[in-house]
């Protein structure tokens, strides 16, 4: 026990009332807190100096649990084939399923299990879960149907996994670390040789009596293990504990004092509600922020399921090959048995000593790190021992060959397990059990995932000079996929701080040239900014460019990379510059510094606008992927952190915001629905939005309505609102096309469709008149020209179910003849701006926007050529006809 400081008394109270056994101290005039803590190093009450008898008891019990759990996982094998004629099922996956939604739920358990029991103890979740255990394993044995069985076989997994989780810590509980190598390979015996004993068990037992006894087995035992353990275990873990003889002295304090008289030295004054949220997320933050924890979670995952691929091929290897029987195939696990026993001896008499002598040698006391001395020979026996067993498992070799390379496999695996659990539990002591959880969750989740590729691997004829074409044929099933980052793609290091990405800003003159690019070519269409706030941001921004965030670093670099895809190549080769390899750079950093802003910022306007054009940039394929739904990914994560900012909602529910940045809300929420509808179109999934999910009047041009929401637009912008209106309105309706198009369960009306024909005819007209001057700005007929693509190909998604069909020229005059005109006038928009794509215009940017556009468009015509189905009645587009087209 520990004394409270100095700092907490006032030297003229130091008068003490009485003091309880503990050395607790009650004062009448102060509060004086006693820090709760063993009393000395021989305390009998701390769980490291029990007598050995009851250290022994709840090893023993607990190592008996650890058997159990696993043991049901395998035991029913066996009897699969039975239980699935009685419940008149056939498949081969449900078969598999029934063995191997145990281990889900053993992967499933420890997020839970190992927390609560750093809260509440030891001992209290043991006998609950042992309840919840021994009540479905009787639910499985009764079960009626065979989702009964495999929903209770799932929840039988999540009750089971308790010993196995908190094993670990009840053992670091009461043995010191000089002897826990011996307590542990006690402690994981079961759940080596659990998996081993049950199918050997199980196939006797199932064939004598039916599948239903090997879980009546199981609820045998597990209900006399039951009352054992909750008649004879104690708790362990020392937080509890100390509680409890916390609350011993709290009982001998006044009433009005009792709560302040004492806390325990592992009080760390949290809520209980922030100490459960806290603890049960530890697990989860220790296998993904944990280096250790993280390593030897993939390297046991890999082990357990390479010993799960070749767990589930000896029967077939040796029943089909060597002629084994159902009742004695069960016997060649004795392999495995025999190289684990070899292994766990091994550990079990040379681990500890070689910890106490390092130790002694050192001078510097025990080191968790002296537990993996034995790692390096595991990883060698393995792989060994898989290849032995691969190789050589055919007709013409003796069956004891193929049992060498099992003994070497449980010699290898067991002495991994060892190794790492106990490096683990000596490394994290009272998180022992989230540790333990951590590790055992990948692996249990990757017996699931191998038997998907299982029958690929081994088939009826498991012959070693087919090895390469097995080899050929996984190659061919799971071919290696392009390498991708989100949200760029191009893989760069975190610098150190902002002045690396300084360094890398081109020249301010060269900078501006891109800049301006970006906002000639992409603004007009999808604006981003107002333009008061881009000036004075980046005014800013130029001014001292050190003090920008990651965003806006990120915002900017996507901008020049942008910029410079759309700068004409006429003033790239004037400035001497490559625009193919800057643009591919200025990405690279721009996937840097948005990196380095989800670590150091929260998610602002910048944040919003860099997901956007990241979008643009892989819309033109600027960021090579491998799955076009990849854009449309994007969509979903930028909206719901727009959704998040409110950006949905229109601003004047919003008090006080200034007027640009309320159009500046408007802006970047129009232009993402703009980018789900593109990516809807692109991935031929529905698009996110739903017109339902925003404020009808959150569109742009609406904020015309408002003199507050931004100044008088000048001469050159007079048509802004106009055309904003149109955009506004036919955003609804094409997603509402999108949608229905792409919908798995509903089918549009042919007399709706002729209704949405007409709204898209009536917007396309105008949007034609709109820009048809040629006094107009050219980034203004560019934008028209870009409205109008988007228009027709929302045409052709809303026709093509109906033009393409047989006769579609007398039963959907409408749809075919607009399937025709939109295709062509698609072609004819491709020719426009590949005309324009000159070393002074450089629109090669719109070409590979819409290029896949243009390619359905010219598949239409080339399917309606194809079918002669152009007749005198299909329409010219500005004096071109469909076979000039062709």
């Amino acid at each position: 026990m520990e004394k409270p400081n100095s700092q907490h008394r006032t030297s003229n109270q130091q008068r003490h009332d009485s003091s309880t056994d503990h050395g607790a101290i009650v004062n009448d005039h102060i509060h004086e807190v006693t820090i709760v803590n063993w009393d000395g190093d021989l305390d009998p009450e701390n769980p490291l100096n029990w007598p050995n008898s009851r250290k022994f008891i709840n090893c023993f019990l607990v190592s008996i649990s650890c058997f159990l759990a696993p043991l049901a996982s395998s035991v029913l094998a066996p009897g699969v084939p039975a239980l699935m004629k009685e419940f008149e099922a056939s498949s081969s996956v449900l078969a598999s399923f029934v063995v191997s939604i145990y281990v889900l739920g053993f992967a499933a358990g420890p997020l839970v299990v190992a927390p609560l029991s750093e809260i509440y103890g030891r001992n209290i979740v043991y006998q609950v879960c042992n309840v919840g255990f021994v009540a479905f394993s009787v639910a499985c044995a009764v079960a009626p149907s065979l989702g009964s069985l495999i929903a209770f076989r799932f929840l039988c997994g999540v009750f089971g996994s308790a010993p196995v989780t908190n094993g670990g810590g009840t053992v670091a509980d009461m043995v010191s670390p000089a002897h826990r190598g011996a307590a542990m390979s006690a402690l994981l015996t079961g759940p080596l040789f659990g998996p081993i004993v049950g199918p050997i068990g199980g196939s006797f037992l199932a064939a004598a009596k039916g599948w239903r006894w090997t879980m009546w087995l199981v609820t045998i035992v597990a209900g006399c293990l039951t009352v054992a353990m909750l008649v004879c275990l104690h708790e362990t873990y020392p937080p509890v504990l100390l509680q409890r003889k916390t609350e011993r002295i709290r009982k001998q304090c006044p009433v009005t004092e009792r709560h302040e008289c004492a806390r325990s030295v592992r009080d760390e004054g949290l809520s209980p509600r922030h100490y459960f949220s806290r603890s049960i997320i530890r697990p989860l933050r220790l296998l993904f922020l944990s280096p250790i924890c993280s390593v030897f979670a993939l390297y046991m995952a890999v082990v357990y399921g390479y010993l799960y691929l070749m767990f589930t091929s000896i029967t077939v290897v040796f029943q089909n090959t060597y002629g084994f029987s159902s009742s004695t195939v069960g016997l060649v696990f004795l392999g495995l048995g025999i190289g684990s026993m070899v292994g766990l001896m091994t550990f079990t008499v040379t681990n500890d000593r070689y910890s106490q002598q390092q130790a002694a040698k050192d001078g510097d006391g025990h080191k968790p790190e002296y537990r993996l001395v034995l790692l390096p020979y595991a990883a060698i026996a393995l792989p060994a021992g898989f290849f032995i067993y691969g190789w050589t498992a055919e007709n013409g070799i003796h069956w004891i060959v193929p049992l060498v390379g099992h003994a070497l496999v449980g010699f290898g695996m067991v002495m991994s397990l060892m190794s790492v659990m106990t490096y683990l539990i000596d490394s994290f002591t009272i998180y022992a059990a989230s540790a333990v959880a951590a590790n055992t969750v990948p692996s249990d989740e990757i017996l699931v995932q191998f038997k998907e590729i299982r029958p690929l691997l081994f088939g009826t004829d498991p012959d070693y000079k087919d090895i390469f074409h097995r080899i050929r044929r996984l190659k061919d099933l799971y071919p290696p996929a392009k390498a991708r980052e989100f949200p760029f793609g191009a893989p760069g290091v975190m610098p150190e701080s902002r002045t690396k990405l300084v360094s890398q800003l081109p020249d301010r003159c060269v900078a501006e040239t891109f800049l301006g690019s970006y906002m000639e070519a992409f603004e007009t269409m999808f604006p981003l900014w107002h333009e008061s706030s881009y000036v004075d941001e980046m005014a800013q921004f130029w001014a001292n460019p050190e003090s920008a965030d990651w965003t806006f670093f990120a915002q900017v670099y996507i901008m020049l990379a942008l910029g410079c895809y759309a700068t004409p190549k006429a003033k790239l080769q004037a400035l001497g510059l490559d625009g193919h390899a800057l643009s591919k750079l200025y990405l690279d950093h721009a996937s840097v510094a948005f990196s380095g802003s989800q670590l150091t910022a929260s998610f602002n306007y910048a944040g919003l606008r860099t997901l956007c054009m990241s979008m643009l940039a892989r819309l033109m394929d600027l960021i090579a992927s491998n799955d076009q739904r990849d854009c449309a990914i994007t969509v979903g994560l930028t909206v719901r952190a727009a959704q998040t900012m409110n950006l949905h909602r229109h601003p004047r529910l919003f008090g006080g915001m200034p007027g640009a940045e309320m159009s500046t809300r408007i802006k970047i929420w129009t232009t993402l629905v703009l980018l789900d509808l593109l990516a809807s179109v692109r991935s031929s999934l529905p698009p996110v939005i739903h017109s339902g999910d925003y404020d009808a009047s959150v569109r742009l041009g609406r904020e015309a309505d408002n003199d507050t929401l931004s100044p008088a637009p000048t001469d050159h912008d007079s048509d802004e609102t106009p055309f904003d209106h149109i955009l506004a309105d036919f955003l609804p309706t094409a997603s509402h096309i999108v949608r229905m198009a792409n919908s798995v369960n509903q089918e549009l009306d042919y007399t709706n469709v002729e209704k949405l024909d007409r709204q898209l005819r009536e917007t396309l007209g105008k949007v034609s008149n709109l820009h048809d001057s040629t006094a107009t700005p050219r980034k203004h007929r560019l934008r028209s020209e870009m409205f109008q693509i988007i228009i027709r190909r929302v045409m052709l998604i809303l026709h093509e179910p109906f033009g393409r069909r047989p006769n579609a020229a007398v039963n959907f005059r409408c749809s075919y003849m607009r399937l025709l005109e939109c295709s062509l006038a698609l072609a004819v928009s491709q020719g426009a701006l590949h005309s324009q794509n000159n070393p002074a215009d450089g629109m090669k940017w719109a070409l590979n926007m819409f290029k896949e556009d243009f390619e359905t468009a010219l598949v239409c015509i080339a399917l309606g050529i194809r079918g002669n189905k152009f007749d005198s009645e299909a329409s010219t587009v500005n004096g071109t006809t469909p076979r000039d087209i062709a």
